[in-house]
């Protein structure tokens, strides 16, 4: 199954970084996923990451939010999984980068998705 684009842009603008990428550990990648965060540009898509393991993805042009679970399976390798009105399930990877003060993320996919995120405060 696909991700919706609306979810994909907003799963990897959290992930992404424009500046001053460092590599994490995933405990560390876990802590600084937590939060909410903006896509810079493109969509206006609001991630917000609990402590939890679980997520809820918001946009201006997808009226229901999407909610889920995620996990770190490597340092820097995001899984996603979307659970959709009507139970239906879906998963995919990311790679994810965090800027050096936290404030953004940089999150890509194989299939060519590219988004960068900023920490809402």
């Amino acid at each position: 199954m696909m991700l919706t684009k609306v979810h994909i842009a907003l799963l990897l603008s959290v992930l992404i970084s424009t500046a001053g990428v460092i590599s994490c550990t995933s405990a560390k990648s876990g802590d600084r996923l937590i939060g909410r965060w903006q896509q810079v540009g493109g969509q206006r898509i609001v991630e917000e990451f609990k402590p939890d393991g679980t997520f809820v993805t918001s946009s201006i042009e997808a009226p229901d939010p999407v909610t889920g679970k995620y996990e770190f399976v490597s340092e820097n390798s995001l899984k996603i999984t979307e659970v959709h009105v009507g139970g239906r399930v879906e998963s995919a990877l990311f790679r994810v980068e965090f800027s050096e003060d936290g404030k953004k993320m940089r999150v890509a996919s194989d299939s060519g998705f590219l988004a960068t995120f900023e920490r809402l405060e």
